[in-house]
């Protein structure tokens, strides 16, 4: 149990320094710490635009630019993306899967980030 308490501060922290990082302030960071926590994967943007007090358009609006800073550009495709396939997702899985692991902050992160994907996957 102290073991999964510890990843999750180091997760949390982890999502902080990439905010730092990236310059995420104000609304940009409430966002990307909401929208990229892996306990609220699942959650659609609808829910996540709700609780953080704003409409739907307007957290598009901000994701879209987080997901620029991330580098990962808009395909300017027309229609719904597939699961898995739209920018936040893929930054979400990059995020998780890369750069968390390749900052070693836990020797577990592969297997609990793969998961957190599929379920991200799974789910959306």
């Amino acid at each position: 149990m102290e073991q999964i308490q510890t990843l999750q501060k180091q997760k949390k922290q982890f999502l902080q320094e990439v905010a730092n990082e990236y310059g995420f302030f104000g609304k940009y960071r409430e966002i990307f710490l909401n929208r990229f926590d892996e306990e609220k994967a699942t959650s659609i943007n609808t829910e996540l635009a709700k609780f953080l007090g704003m409409d739907e358009q307007e957290f598009q609006d901000y994701l879209g630019k987080i997901c620029d800073r991330l580098d990962f550009k808009s395909t300017n495709q027309k229609g719904r993306n597939k699961k898995g396939e739209s920018r936040w997702e893929k930054a979400f899985i990059w995020l998780w899967n890369e750069k968390f692991i390749q900052q070693n902050y836990s020797n577990n992160s592969r297997h609990t980030n793969s998961e957190a994907a599929e379920k991200l996957l799974k789910n959306y």
